[in-house]
């Protein structure tokens, strides 16, 4: 068992406390070591119950008698703990290089990469190792059904070809992320972090749709079996009824098949009222039974909620080189990077769906299409 020393843990609370206030546009002082002296924005004036100045402090020794403790369960740090977890977080970091090489990148390429329709030449420019941005989306998803589940998707989009990086989300846990890099790098242009953003949004849709199917077989096995008993359980009411009704119509018939009048007849009145009561009932049974199988329905069916956690952009250096694609006399320029965290290239994208793949055609213009793009244009040329 790991024990955590408590006085190490105090300036962290502090300092979670100086980081919400000023992010949140308040203002911060430190008087005295463990206390602070806080202006509340309005954002968080509701969160100290409509005040706009306190002091926090830990220990007795900095506590004044106006001041709240900061200390994990008191209703001030608890209250600006849950403010800070609803309004998500952004941040970043520095990956590590991994397996970076500048040689053998040409055989490389052609080892991975599969081109069709054009010819293709290397630079003679030396690769440069530049620094690649990633865009981490965390996604906090919730599964409804008969129990509630969550799970957090990471979903990387490199900010250099707009692709998800499934890849790197896998090797993210045994990663150490440093603060800064070391040596600086330039950094390879990026796309928009908005544009990223729709991407990871995409595939978070797929990767969903995925779960819940699978998670849909095995409520389904449960859904079989709470519905074959409640149907059960009202099949035996409802017959129940129906023999009883029966019996009472047996029972209406043979009184009123009696000769004579009198006392007979005005039992087999009652036995007809009887008999006729048993409708309403049937009716109720068989509504009841309806409504119970359709809230079971909807029980027991998959409804999903996501939610952006927290964002944060990773740099990496990565080796960067050009090829060039020779089509009749068109030129195109490729930039292609090596990933030495995964120690693979990295896929170039179809011009067309924007996908990453392995093998590209260079169409009649010289745009470079995946397999399904360019066997679209081809029908859509042929007479």
């Amino acid at each position: 068992m790991t024990v955590v020393d408590s006085d190490r843990t105090l300036p962290d609370l502090l300092e979670f406390a100086r980081s919400c206030v000023e992010r949140a546009g308040g203002v911060v002082d430190a008087p005295v070591p463990g206390r602070l002296d806080v202006l509340l924005p309005s954002a968080l004036e509701a969160v100290a119950g409509g005040r706009s100045w306190l002091s926090l402090a830990v220990g007795d020794d900095a506590a004044g008698e106006d001041a709240e403790p900061a200390t994990l369960g008191s209703p001030f740090m608890d209250t600006l703990i849950a403010f800070a977890a609803r309004r998500g977080t952004v941040a970043s970091g520095y990956l590590p290089s991994g397996r970076l090489k500048r040689k053998g990148l040409r055989e490389e390429a052609e080892r991975t990469l599969r081109f069709s329709n054009c010819r293709t030449r290397y630079q003679e420019d030396e690769a440069e190792v530049l620094l690649s941005g990633t865009a981490q989306f965390d996604f906090k998803v919730t599964f409804l059904s008969e129990a509630r589940r969550e799970r957090v998707y990471v979903v990387p989009v490199s900010l250099f070809s707009g692709h998800v990086d499934l890849g790197l989300a896998a090797q993210l846990p045994e990663l150490s992320v440093a603060e800064s890099a070391d040596p600086p790098l330039p950094e390879v242009p990026r796309v928009s972090v908005e544009t990223a953003y729709e991407t990871a949004r995409r595939a978070l849709r797929h990767l969903v749709t995925e779960d819940a199917a699978r998670q849909q077989v095995r409520v389904q096995k449960r859904f079989a079996v709470e519905f074959a008993r409640i149907s059960e359980y009202y099949a035996q009411a409802i017959e129940g009824l129906e023999r009883r009704r029966d019996r009472e119509r047996r029972r209406a018939a043979a009184v009123v098949g009696r000769e004579g009048a009198g006392p007979h007849e005005a039992a087999a009145v009652d036995d007809a009222a009887r008999t006729d009561g048993f409708a309403p009932k049937l009716d109720a049974a068989h509504r009841e039974r309806e409504r119970k199988l359709r809230e079971l329905g909807e029980t027991y069916g998959i409804r999903t909620r996501a939610r952006l956690a927290s964002v944060r952009c990773l740099w990496q250096p990565k080796v960067f080189f050009k090829l060039l694609l020779d089509r009749g006399s068109v030129t195109r320029t490729l930039i292609l990077a090596y990933d030495g965290l995964q120690e693979r290239l990295e896929p170039p994208g179809c011009e067309s769906c924007r996908q990453p793949t392995t093998r590209l055609r260079a169409s009649s213009a010289a745009q470079l299409l995946c397999p399904t793009c360019s066997g679209e244009e081809a029908a859509a040329t042929r007479p």
